[in-house]
């Protein structure tokens, strides 16, 4: 493999401003300059890690509470702080909860074992322990957000996708005013049912392409966003349910929400009660967060929500945000990007969001399906039977993330994954010639030896290729590796961070912390990739 590039070299001009260090006229340099840039803007200011304007949701037995009143469903994804503010926890397993809170989730023994992580039962219902709550109080400079009707004021109605306010097959989504993330406007591939839609843009199954074929449907999980930038003190957002399209969104499904880069809450929003077709709006108030000024806001919906439009005074602006820096960002992957039962998606809060935030990516889509691979297709077509998917969004990086399926548990051989894992990159170059390709190693389950087996198959691929921008990062083979040990959430053994990080319904999927914890290595891994192409000579 020849040197890498660098970033001093200015494609555009042929200046060498850093003397000594090899020259790449291609548009590969530039966008390594992007992602530079983008990551240090990101390293000390992105969501994942920056505080929360908020406190959480805290769920408590008593009528006033945000998520539930005594015996009432929770919906899986939810997720809420304890009684006592001290810790969040996320569904694992839809379920009718308790009329008052269990000592395991108003005292966790988290705390002081932090071995002993595993599922907290409330009733019929499942939660998983997601840390300590990390804010008590509201931060100056966030919103207030509450549900229900919109002000009368509130007269400006700026459509997300064009059209009528009732939900249109095929019209046009407004890119002029808002941004659409994990996907674009007309094109999504997180799973044919799984992803918050935007209303009027199409039906669920033309929102991806043919692949897809409408075979992939989780419906409890939601993934997509919007980003709008408006002077607004004052915003209802018009938000309904896929459940009871076009009726109302009901109380317990979550809505996510960023300003600025800064969650609102960790965790998701719920409205107290099921937002019907007139009441249907989520309420931004900025009246008592400082100054009026421009603001950068996120909204995605957990659990198939979808958006029409959002309110605003006739004397607010709304316009979609501009970034000098973006570049375009796809992730392939199985369920180990898409999710499982373990890691239920949470909007704002899926490994593919959490890695692109890290890394100051605001172009992604997460391209996962479960159950497939590079030769392995147990659940739908593989990914170069899904290569289309990525070329439609023409990427500047396209991150390939391991290939659990493809081992010899599922009785795939080296000599099938090489040549299958060769001939995806080989066609991705053919598409995508200025494209970065970054192969990830595998990540999560309690079969580390079968997974490194797998990786140094991916690495050996790689090596093979012998291409000037195609890269591996180590996962099992890292040092450390990524994953350790052969214990899970409540199968816990003392012998590695799985115990903490691998999910309990499979020994297989992070849990929903060990997805926050992969999406950190992945931004590690890629952050230590960038920083030797900049410096390297």
């Amino acid at each position: 493999m020849t040197t890498p590039p660098y970033i001093g070299y200015n494609p555009n001009t042929g200046v060498n401003t850093l003397p000594g260090r090899v020259n790449f006229s291609t548009p590969a340099v530039g966008v390594i300059n992007k992602i530079a840039a983008s990551m240090a803007a990101a390293k000390n200011n992105n969501p994942v890690e920056s505080l929360p304007w908020a406190p959480m949701t805290t769920l408590n037995s008593g009528g006033a509470n945000q998520l539930r009143a005594n015996s009432t469903a929770y919906v899986q994804g939810n997720t809420y702080m304890n009684a006592a503010g001290t810790h969040w926890f996320v569904v694992r397993v839809a379920g009718t909860s308790a009329a008052s809170e269990p000592a395991s989730v108003t005292t966790p023994v988290v705390a002081t074992d932090p071995y002993n992580m595993g599922d907290i039962t409330d009733g019929s219902a499942t939660v998983n322990w997601m840390g300590p709550v990390r804010v008590t109080a509201v931060q100056p400079g966030g919103p207030i957000v509450t549900a229900g009707a919109k002000a009368t004021q509130l007269t400006q109605q700026v459509y997300i996708a064009s059209g009528s306010g009732t939900p249109v097959a095929g019209a046009a989504a407004n890119t002029s005013q808002f941004r659409f993330l994990n996907g674009t406007g007309g094109f999504n591939s997180v799973g044919a049912a799984s992803q918050a839609l935007v209303r009027g843009s199409s039906t669920t199954a033309a929102l991806r392409s043919t692949q897809y074929l409408g075979n992939y449907t989780l419906p409890t999980f939601g993934g997509n966003m919007i980003e709008f930038v408006t002077d607004a003190t004052l915003i209802a957002m018009d938000i309904y349910g896929a459940a009871a399209f076009p009726n109302g969104l009901f109380a317990g499904q979550g809505i996510y929400i960023e300003v600025d880069g800064r969650r609102v809450c960790d965790g998701l929003f719920y409205p107290t009660v099921q937002l019907t077709q007139n009441n249907a709006y989520q309420i931004l108030d900025f009246r008592t967060a400082g100054p009026r000024k421009n603001r950068t806001i996120r909204v995605a919906v957990n659990n198939i929500g979808t958006f029409s439009y959002i309110w605003v005074s006739p004397q607010d602006t709304v316009t979609a945000s501009q970034n000098p820096n973006r570049y375009t960002l796809a992730v392939v992957g199985d369920s180990e990007i898409f999710g499982s039962n373990s890691s239920p998606i949470l909007a704002g809060m899926d490994m593919v969001t959490q890695f692109a935030e890290l890394v100051g990516n605001d172009n992604f889509a997460n391209l996962g399906v479960g159950g497939t691979g590079f030769v392995y297709n147990g659940a739908g077509l593989t990914y170069i039977q899904r290569l289309a998917d990525v070329v439609a969004l023409n990427p500047d990086v396209v991150w390939i993330q391991g290939a659990y399926n493809d081992s010899t548990a599922n009785g795939v051989t080296a000599s099938q994954l090489l040549p299958a894992a060769l001939a995806y990159y080989q066609a991705l170059r053919a598409a995508l010639p200025n494209a970065l390709i970054i192969q990830a190693g595998t990540g999560g389950g309690v079969t580390p030896t079968v997974l490194q087996a797998v990786d140094a198959v991916l690495a050996a691929a790689v090596a093979q290729f012998n291409d000037n921008f195609t890269f591996f990062v180590p996962a099992s083979t890292a040092t450390p590796p990524w994953f350790s040990g052969t214990g899970y959430l409540g199968g816990t053994n003392g012998s590695g961070n799985s115990d903490i990080y691998v999910g309990p319904s499979d020994t297989t999927h992070p849990s929903q912390l060990g997805v926050a914890y992969m999406a950190s290595k992945m931004a590690q891994g890629f952050q230590n990739l960038i920083q030797s192409l900049v410096t390297s000579v």
